[in-house]
């Protein structure tokens, strides 16, 4: 069955994602647009970090080797 409205998504949502992943993007969208900037902030950040670490100082240079697809994990198994 397709989702046909934004219960029907959320309940997707919380059916596929993992625990942590779902309550950070829930906890986002539950403060409107102060919680989407903050955890879009988070996210940038942490970016932001890995690209440090792996010593790619721009998105052009972020490759596949450098990404590790977990087992059982949303959509990017089929990638």
């Amino acid at each position: 069955m397709f989702p046909v409205n934004l219960f029907d998504f959320e309940e997707a949502a919380r059916a596929k994602l993992p625990r942590g992943d779902y309550d950070f993007i829930a906890g986002g969208a539950a403060d409107g647009e102060r919680g989407l900037k903050a955890m879009m902030g988070m996210l940038r950040e942490e970016l932001e970090i890995a690209m440090a670490f792996t010593g790619r100082p721009t998105i052009a240079e972020i490759d596949r080797s450098l990404v590790k697809l977990l087992p059982g994990r949303m959509a990017t198994d089929a990638l």
